[in-house]
């Protein structure tokens, strides 16, 4: 049996030029514990408390909340058995509020329907659990999650949660946002993108103006494949209460029969002056080769874009990564200390099952200064 573990990849820049210097640690928790387990997100707790959820397959599925410190070591470690029903709990995003408490949001599979709902999960800084809420689907089809949190505090009485909910099946998926109280209660909730398929991959944050940015993919552009779900890189801009303001998507390669291949978005953040954007893309330099009926390398690139905060149009947009890779894509982004970015994501061979994590610094306007690869298969001697 292929076992999986948590594994967990930490890295610190030692400087900011273009010859920076990086320390990094790997390590393997909780091996022949369980037959597979994953976690998602590490928060920044304090200086050296760092937090990290996920979930793990048991007898039944279990919740665990991690807290480490710098170099990785676990400083507590919880863990809760959800139902003993053998029904599936699994969380993807997490996320604090102001005061610190941990709040985790998923999907609960309902056995009697058949299909997943919305869940939500709240622990305080310690890592105890104060309570789950599910959030059934009002049409109720095939699926329905949380993917994202924008950013889960839209005041100090309310959270806001993006996810999806399909009409009838995988291909009618569309952005949905729910806002609940500090306890979960569901206030209210939006549901955009009808005739079209969304997903809100990148989730969303709270923005300078108190509403929210959420981004991710969508059909709307693809008139002639939209069956087939090719999808473009796609944002919504809504109010503090949900409401949309304007939604856009970035400009994809064409040819005579519709798009060329998908575009998804990961990760955003603001901007001075716009809202930066990150994920993978089909590579204009490729063109050629696929209308010659070639199979290019290099298909997908790391991607990153700006648009305008008015109505999301495109700014500039920079690619990164080999030509000699078949895949590659940004996955997540941050402001560092002297209001630069830096990009984490993977670059791969052989169709996704060799990847390599890389790390980029570029500029204000996307320009890179220096990158690095970890291979950690390599450095784990698996």
């Amino acid at each position: 049996m292929k076992l999986h573990v948590f594994f967990l990849l930490m890295f610190v820049a030692a400087g900011i030029s273009s010859q920076a210097q990086f320390t990094y640690m790997d390590s393997v928790y909780h091996i022949n514990k369980y037959g597979s387990e994953y976690a998602y997100n590490c928060l920044k707790l304090s200086e050296d408390k760092y937090i990290t959820a996920g979930y793990a397959e048991d007898t039944n599925y279990v919740l665990n909340i991690f807290c480490l410190n710098k170099s990785g070591g676990i400083l507590w470690d919880k863990e809760y058995s959800l139902d003993s029903l053998g029904r599936t709990y699994t969380i993807f995003k997490t996320a604090f509020d102001e005061h610190k408490n941990i709040i985790m949001a998923g999907q609960y599979y309902n056995p009697v329907l058949q299909g997943e709902q919305g869940l939500m999960a709240k622990a305080d800084s310690d890592g105890n659990l104060k309570w789950v809420k599910i959030y059934p689907a009002l049409r109720y089809g095939r699926y329905q999650g949380f993917w994202g949190m924008a950013p889960l505090v839209s005041s100090k009485t309310s959270y806001m949660l993006i996810g999806e909910e399909s009409l009838d099946t995988f291909i009618n998926a569309h952005f949905l946002i729910v806002l609940t109280d500090t306890d979960g209660n569901e206030l209210a909730r939006r549901l955009y993108g009808p005739p079209h398929q969304e997903a809100p991959l990148a989730g969303g944050i709270q923005t300078n103006d108190g509403g929210y940015l959420f981004a991710g993919c969508t059909t709307k552009d693809d008139t002639v494949n939209h069956a087939y779900g090719i999808n473009t890189i796609y944002m919504l801009k809504s109010d503090s209460l949900g409401n949309l303001i304007w939604d856009a998507s970035v400009p994809e390669l064409f040819d005579s029969t519709g798009p060329i291949d998908n575009a998804f978005s990961y990760a955003i953040i603001e901007d001075t002056d716009g809202y930066i954007i990150c994920g993978d893309k089909p590579y204009r330099d490729n063109l050629t080769l696929y209308n010659l009926g070639m199979e290019p390398r290099a298909w997908h690139k790391c991607w990153i874009g700006k648009v305008h905060k008015n109505d999301g149009s495109l700014i500039w947009e920079k690619y990164y990564g080999s030509d000699t890779l078949d895949y590659a894509g940004f996955y997540g982004i941050i402001q560092t200390p002297d209001s630069n970015y830096a990009l984490c994501g993977v670059e791969g061979w052989d169709n996704y099952y060799s990847n390599a994590a890389c790390v980029y610094k570029v500029n204000h306007n996307g320009d890179s200064i220096w990158s690095i690869k970890f291979n950690y298969l390599d450095s784990l001697n698996i």
